[in-house]
């Protein structure tokens, strides 16, 4: 009695198995049926929904076998069928990936400190001696995004200058010239470079350390874009929105070898028809200080790594004064970074359209450290 249960309910698997396979290949290869054999198909999964009401083993083994000989005469395996399948798993994979980033979130990283210490650009930090063993580089790479870059002098050199470079956001390199016509390329971020030190004509001398740095990479962050189809940035927000159009930012990039716009992520400070000044190390919005949100209210209070908010840099255009102000027009919004005084923001080159903007900061991804969760 118990062997004839255990059997009839295998075979009831069995019979779903065959079932759900041939459902999936008839779905996957309706196109390239004959109106004959699709109906013929449809007609044996209709079958299944009676054979499953049955208690007979009979039933399903008779199920199971017809099913086995569908599949050979309807969907025949060739040899590189593996492969196609591969394919065309990979490749629905790329659409739906395509598809998140364009509606709902897409990956950002930090390159610059302007929003430090909410969230990091890319650190550098001067060692000496040797760097680390292989598994405990891979640990600091996969955990804190810590990379680790020497360059030894092979011979008595000096440097002509470098050239940046990148494939994409995630794999930039370095080209070191040097005064004898050798280039040495690393892979390494451009802002690294940058907090170097190195400069033009400088002097190495063979087995001395041209590089040996402990990099950490930006922090690495998704975007909600589908919120701001609904709603626009709330004051105090985090937020990224692309240069396009925008003359202040943009009128460098060809002098500084960046084709097309770039996204750029601030803290939106100001929303349409505010009116905004700054009495260091204070953001007044309408006249008054804003008291009520933790983030701006920690960067005005200048603890914890924040310095609160200055308009007494080189290049502001707007804020200059502790009296000056500036009324947003509709459709128009104030982007400041959190790290005040080495920021490039509205002070600089004025307010973000409403047709820039990309979406609002969600979370912090990536390294593992202690900005990972949610941007505030």
């Amino acid at each position: 009695m118990i062997f004839s249960f255990l059997k009839l309910r295998s075979l009831r698997k069995q019979a779903m198995e065959c079932f759900e396979v041939i459902q999936t290949k008839r779905k996957f290869r309706e196109d390239l049926l004959s109106a004959a054999d699709l109906k013929s198909v449809l007609a044996f999964e209709e079958r299944y929904q009676i054979v499953k009401q049955s208690k007979l083993e009979s039933d399903y083994a008779a199920f199971i076998s017809d099913a086995d000989l569908l599949f050979q005469n309807y969907f025949p395996s060739s040899h590189n069928e593996w492969v196609f399948e591969n394919v065309e798993s990979f490749l629905v994979a790329i659409v739906v990936a395509l598809s998140i980033k364009c509606y709902f979130l897409q990956p950002f990283v930090i390159p610059t400190d302007s929003m430090k210490p909410t969230l990091y650009g890319v650190q550098i930090e001067h060692r000496t001696g040797e760097t680390p063993g292989f598994f405990e580089q891979a640990y600091q790479k996969v955990i804190f995004g810590k990379s680790y870059k020497r360059f030894i002098a092979p011979e008595d050199l000096t440097l002509a200058g470098y050239r940046v470079g990148s494939f994409t956001p995630w794999f930039q390199y370095a080209d070191f010239i040097f005064t004898n016509g050798e280039t040495k390329r690393l892979w390494l971020p451009m802002e690294a470079v940058k907090k170097s030190g190195l400069h033009r004509d400088q002097f190495f001398r063979k087995g001395e350390d041209i590089l040996n740095l402990e990099v950490e990479s930006g922090d690495f962050v998704l975007v909600d874009k589908m919120t701001i189809h609904f709603r626009l940035p709330k004051r105090a927000e985090v937020f990224v929105f692309t240069t396009k159009g925008i003359e202040g930012i943009e009128k460098d990039f060809p002098m500084r070898g960046i084709l097309g716009s770039q996204y750029y992520i601030k803290r939106c400070v100001g929303v349409p028809h505010d009116t905004l000044r700054i009495e260091e190390p204070h953001l007044f919005v309408n006249g008054k200080r804003i008291d009520d949100n933790p983030m701006v209210t920690k960067v005005q209070a200048a603890k914890e790594g924040y310095r609160g908010y200055t308009s007494n840099l080189p290049g502001i255009n707007f804020l200059a004064t502790p009296q000056e102000t500036y009324q947003l027009a509709t459709d128009r919004f104030w982007a400041m970074g959190d790290n005040s005084y080495n920021s490039f923001d509205s002070r600089g080159w004025g307010p973000v359209p409403r047709e820039n903007l990309v979406g609002t900061g969600f979370v912090a991804f990536w390294p593992f450290g202690k900005r990972w969760g949610w941007i505030k």
